[in-house]
């Protein structure tokens, strides 16, 4: 049915945080209000945005939608509700908020790496440049790649115990 009146009992806290923190708690209170419902199709348990009728300092206020189809009530109820947002466009969004969330984390891990990659190679181009003209760095810088050509050299051999914890100890 979509035009009906409904009774809603307005949100019970001071702030977002208090109703973050305790939501059943804060969810429904005091005395039930009437609106009309035009045009929507409500359910108990609907949150719905309605014109404030004094509730607070702001021009609309959410509600919970406490009961269908209210024969008490009707010449005092000449305010219709805005908006509805069921539970599932609720759990939708919190879906879609949770996806975002993982995308921005993955961004930062990607981009940690990135620096840490930049940062290496800045590096080793300085090291690089350097042991053109300081031998005892040219002389440390082959080594090294020694040691890497080593390496690599085991990495194509079967996997043994003691290749194992080297690869792990790198990684």
């Amino acid at each position: 049915m979509q035009n009906q009146i409904i009774g809603v009992k307005f949100l019970n806290s001071e702030s977002y945080e208090d109703l973050i923190d305790n939501p059943w708690e804060n969810l429904v209170s005091g005395k039930q209000y009437s609106y009309f419902s035009r045009g929507f199709k409500v359910k108990v348990n609907d949150l719905v945005i309605v014109p404030n009728s004094g509730y607070n300092d702001l021009p609309v206020v959410p509600a919970i939608v406490s009961e269908i189809n209210l024969s008490e009530g009707i010449s005092k109820t000449t305010r219709p509700i805005l908006a509805v947002i069921t539970p599932e466009q609720i759990i939708d969004q919190e879906r879609q908020a949770y996806g975002i969330h993982k995308e921005i984390a993955n961004r930062e891990l990607i981009y940690k790496q990135l620096n840490k990659a930049y940062d290496e190679a800045l590096k080793m181009e300085q090291i690089q440049l350097m042991a053109k003209t300081n031998p005892t760095i040219a002389a440390l810088l082959n080594e090294l790649q020694k040691q890497d050509d080593i390496l690599e050299k085991h990495r194509a051999l079967p996997k043994t115990q003691i290749t194992r914890a080297i690869d792990l100890h790198q990684s």
